[in-house]
């Protein structure tokens, strides 16, 4: 993999993450011609479609960990809760704070 021109060795198998890809749907196209994307307003219709019609809609709630590396990683990860996710409301955002653990107090546990 290559990360502003440098090779980087990267374990692709230890990532933890998912794509989810929504079903057809009519509501929104699976594509753009480009004379739509240049068009910033068309484009701009049709992401607020996409974004209505196929976003994966959860909530504070449903989030049961958030893992960090160390320790001293939780507090960024707390001011990010309390800063940037303030469209939620004060007792989600402490229960996400709660949440968040770390992997190297979870290793010495074990």
């Amino acid at each position: 993999m290559w990360i502003d021109g440098d090779p980087i060795q990267k374990i692709f198998y230890q990532e933890s993450e998912w794509q989810y890809v929504p079903k057809k749907s009519t509501h929104f196209p699976d594509y753009l011609q480009k004379v739509e994307y240049d068009d910033m307003e068309e484009r701009e219709i049709k992401n607020n479609l996409t974004k209505s019609h196929a976003c994966i809609k959860f909530s504070p709630r449903d989030i049961r960990y958030i893992f960090v590396k160390e320790d001293s990683d939780i507090p960024d990860v707390v001011n990010f809760i309390m800063s940037e996710l303030d469209q939620y409301s004060g007792s989600d955002q402490k229960i996400l704070t709660a949440r968040v653990l770390s992997l190297e107090a979870l290793a010495g546990d074990l």
